[in-house]
């Protein structure tokens, strides 16, 4: 069996919660880069690999530019820690 994981997916955009269900997303938030632009933070849900490489063509096929993959914790971490891995300074 594959180890899952829990991972922020950074892209560059303005993407609202409602994208949340589509990515099947613990939460999608938008945080500032210090410009004038956004970037949505995509937190999954618990994913494998195959999993992740789902999602991240999903983003692909729609055509929104990602900015980077970070893994948050393995299964069985919190969602605190989670929440934590969303500030701003880990993704820009």
């Amino acid at each position: 069996m594959h180890e899952t994981s829990v991972f922020g997916i950074c892209i560059k955009g303005e993407l609202d919660d409602r994208w949340s269900e589509f990515f099947d997303a613990q939460s999608v938030s938008v945080v500032s880069d210090g410009s004038t632009h956004c970037l949505t933070i995509v937190v999954s849900g618990p994913l494998d690999q195959a999993a992740l490489l789902g999602l991240l063509n999903r983003l692909n096929a729609l055509g929104l530019p990602l900015v980077s993959v970070q893994r948050l914790s393995a299964c069985g971490g919190n969602a605190q820690g989670a929440e934590a891995g969303k500030r701003k300074g880990d993704y820009v």
